[in-house]
C-alpha cells in the first residue's frame, strides 16, 4: 500500500510504481547476494511450503528463505475475516454453554441446548463487522459484492450449525477450533492450524478445514494431501486417528469429505520425506509456466512467463 507521508506530497500510485518496483527488486538482489552464500531453510515445513515448492522452487525461495512481502489481495482479506469470524462465534457459542458441561475433557453437544437463531444470527453478524479486514480490494463495488458474499455464507453456516448440532472436541482441555500442531515424520517438523475438530455421534473424529472460494466435484490425490497431514498430526494430538476428513467449502454451503487407510497413510508419509529432501537438495531455480501470472512474486522475478 501507498506510505501515507507519499499521500502528503500529492504523489499517487501510477507515479511511483517504477520507482517502487525498482527498489524492491535492488531489496531482493541484494538479498539474494547474501542468501546465495547459504541457503537457510526454515526450521519446519507446511502444507504451504510444500504447495510453493511443487508450484516452483524459487517461488518458495522468496516467499520461505528470502522472506519477500507479499502483496495482499481480496481474496486473502476476505479469506481471513470469514475464517477468523467463524473461530470467534463457534469458540463463543461453546464458551457460553461451557457451565453447563460437567465434565470438560468430553465434547459439547449442541443438540441439547435450546437456541435462539434470532440472537445466534445477530451475534455472528456483529462479530463478522468486527472481524471484517477492511483492505486490498479493488474498488468499492469489489468490496461490497465480497461483504455482502461474507453474510450469506455466515447466514448459511449457522442454519447448517444448528440444524447438524454439531460437537466440537475437547482434548486435554483444549476445544479442537484453530488447533495448532507440530507433526514430527522422522527428523522433520511440519507445523500447521487445523480449522475444527467434531466429535461425531459414533465416538469417531472428524478433521474439518475451512475453504472459500468455489468449491470441488471430486478431489484429486494432490486435494487430499492437506487433509492427511492433519490426520497424521490429529493421531498425535489426539491419541486416535481422526477417521473422517472434510473440506467445507463455505461459498457454496457444502462438505466434500473421505477416508484414508492405513497403507495410504504410510506411502503418504514417505511422500512427504522424499519432499522435504528434494527442498534440502533443491537449487531453487525457477519453472516458469502458465502459474506465473498468478504469482505473487512475479513483478520481481526475471524468470516470469507471463503471456
Amino acid at each position: 500500500k501507498l506510505s501515507r507521508f507519499l499521500k502528503e506530497l500529492d504523489l499517487d500510485s501510477s507515479s511511483v510504481l517504477e520507482s517502487d518496483k525498482v527498489f524492491l527488486t535492488e531489496s531482493v538482489v541484494a538479498t539474494q547476494i547474501i542468501a546465495e552464500k547459504k541457503d537457510i531453510l526454515p526450521g519446519y515445513f507446511s502444507f504451504s511450503q510444500f504447495t510453493a515448492f511443487e508450484k516452483c522452487p524459487l517461488q518458495y525461495k522468496f516467499s520461505h528463505i528470502l522472506r519477500v512481502p507479499r502483496r495482499g489481495t481480496a481474496v486473502f482479506s476476505f479469506g481471513k475475516t470469514i475464517h477468523n469470524s467463524l473461530y470467534q462465534f463457534v469458540k463463543s457459542f461453546v464458551e457460553k454453554r461451557e457451565t453447563k458441561q460437567k465434565d470438560l475433557f468430553q465434547s459439547t453437544p449442541v443438540s441439547s441446548l435450546k437456541i435462539d437463531s434470532e440472537k445466534e444470527l445477530k451475534n455472528i453478524l456483529e462479530i463478522y463487522e468486527s472481524n471484517w479486514i477492511d483492505e486490498w480490494y479493488e474498488d468499492k463495488k469489489q468490496k461490497q459484492e465480497y461483504y455482502k458474499l461474507g453474510k450469506e455464507i455466515l447466514k448459511n453456516f449457522l442454519n447448517d450449525f444448528i440444524k447438524d448440532a454439531p460437537k466440537i472436541k475437547i482434548a486435554q482441555g483444549v476445544l479442537g477450533l484453530e488447533m495448532d500442531f507440530r507433526l514430527k515424520i522422522k527428523n522433520d517438523t511440519i507445523k500447521g492450524k487445523i480449522d475444527r475438530v467434531d466429535e461425531l455421534p459414533d465416538g469417531s473424529i472428524e478433521i474439518i478445514d475451512y475453504k472459500t472460494g468455489r468449491g470441488k466435484e471430486k478431489l484429486q490425490k494432490q486435494d487430499r494431501e492437506q487433509l492427511l497431514i492433519y490426520q497424521l498430526a490429529g493421531e498425535q494430538v489426539l491419541g486416535k486417528i481422526p477417521e473422517k476428513l472434510s473440506y467445507y467449502y463455505l461459498n457454496d454451503n457444502k462438505k466434500l469429505s473421505f477416508t484414508s487407510t492405513e497403507q495410504e497413510r504410510g506411502e503418504f508419509k514417505e511422500e512427504i520425506s522424499k519432499k522435504i529432501e528434494r527442498i534440502k537438495k533443491s537449487d531453487f531455480k525457477a519453472t516458469p509456466g502458465w502459474h506465473c501470472k498468478f504469482c505473487d512474486f512475479k513483478d520481481i522475478c526475471e524468470f516470469r512467463k507471463i503471456n
